[in-house]
């Protein structure tokens, strides 16, 4: 019985200080931020935690599939360059097709074994031919410009004797589908 009696003077006395209206007011605020910390705040920690990681998840997708678009508007891009079905004669013919377009004078041209080059395979060109300057960076450009996608793997070029020409040897990469 003494211990019910404490717990109500103990009530009693609490009951006493919130009689004033200043504890009083203390009393609810710091119950009401308890009831809001605890009631609302903790329970909705753990999924703003989990939300987060959500968000920068799909973030990181969402760049992803950025990136992707970009390299698939390359592909499409660089596709049109990279025949589909060639073998190395025809690629020898294209070079040539192209030597001719340009007033320079054939010396050689093999077809090398085909090479992987990255990812790639690749058909290799040897080409040597005789010409003025401005002819052979003509034939460069159209290397360059051309509907294929080729690479110079090698090039030299050294002055003819007693010639105001220039002999070059190429060695090309065409890329291939």
């Amino acid at each position: 019985m003494k211990s019910d009696r404490k717990r109500q003077n103990r009530f009693h006395v609490l009951a006493e200080h919130l009689r004033d209206p200043l504890k009083l007011r203390i009393f609810i605020a710091g119950v009401v931020l308890a009831i809001g910390y605890f009631g609302v705040y903790l329970p909705l920690e753990a999924r703003i935690g989990e939300t987060t990681r959500d968000l920068n998840r799909f973030k990181e997708h969402a760049k992803l599939t950025d990136e992707i678009e970009q390299l698939k508007a390359q592909i499409a891009r660089v596709s049109k360059r990279v025949p589909k079905g060639t073998d190395n004669n025809e690629w020898l013919q294209y070079v040539l097709g192209g030597v001719r377009k340009h007033p320079v004078q054939l010396v050689k041209a093999d077809p090398g074994e085909a090479r992987q080059v990255g990812p790639f395979e690749a058909v290799v060109v040897k080409v040597e031919m005789r010409g003025a300057y401005p002819d052979l960076c003509a034939f460069l450009d159209w290397i360059e410009t051309n509907e294929r996608l080729f690479r110079i793997d090698s090039i030299s070029m050294s002055p003819l004797p007693r010639s105001d020409q220039l002999e070059m040897k190429l060695t090309l990469l065409g890329l291939r589908g």
